[in-house]
C-alpha cells in the first residue's frame, strides 16, 4: 500500500497515546502492506533495541481494539497485520506467499447471501489463492 499517512493524527484520533514505538509500528505495517509479528518485531527492534515482543503485542492489540489495524488470517501461515482500509479481498500467492489487496465491491455477494439465507453480513474476509504474476 505504502500511502503517506499521518501516524500521529491517526493515533490521536483513536484516543491512543502517541509514542515513537507506535509510530514505527504503523510505519512498518504501512510500508509492507501486510506483515507478520516476527518480521515486524525484527524491523521495530532495529530502531528500539530494548522493545520486547510482549510490548509489541500489547501495542498491536491496542491498535486492533481501536480498529487502526486489522488481522489478516490466512490458513497455514502466521497472522499478518494491515492498516484498516476500505473493504477489500486478498490474493495470496501459493509459491512466494505474497499478499495483495484487491478492491472489489463485495455488496453483490452480501446481497446474494441475504436473499438466499436471510443472513446479514456486516463484514467480509475473502482470500483467493493462486500464483502471482512474479511467480508465473
Amino acid at each position: 500500500m505504502n500511502t503517506t499517512i499521518n501516524y500521529l493524527e491517526l493515533l490521536k484520533n483513536n484516543q491512543l497515546k502517541v509514542t515513537p514505538q507506535r509510530s514505527v509500528i504503523l510505519e512498518q505495517i504501512n510500508k509492507f502492506g501486510h506483515i507478520d509479528i516476527d518480521t515486524l518485531y525484527m524491523y521495530v527492534k532495529k530502531q528500539f533495541p530494548n522493545i520486547s515482543l510482549a510490548t509489541l503485542y500489547k501495542n498491536i492489540n491496542a491498535m486492533l481494539e481501536k480498529t487502526i489495524l486489522k488481522e489478516v488470517k490466512i490458513a497455514g501461515i502466521k497472522t499478518k497485520y494491515e492498516l484498516t482500509k476500505a473493504q477489500h479481498i486478498h490474493t495470496i500467492c501459493n509459491k512466494c506467499g505474497a499478499v495483495e489487496d484487491l478492491f472489489i465491491d463485495t455488496n453483490t455477494i452480501s446481497e446474494q447471501i441475504k436473499s438466499e439465507t436471510n443472513f446479514i453480513a456486516d463484514e467480509c474476509d475473502m482470500n483467493f489463492f493462486g500464483v502471482c504474476k512474479n511467480c508465473q
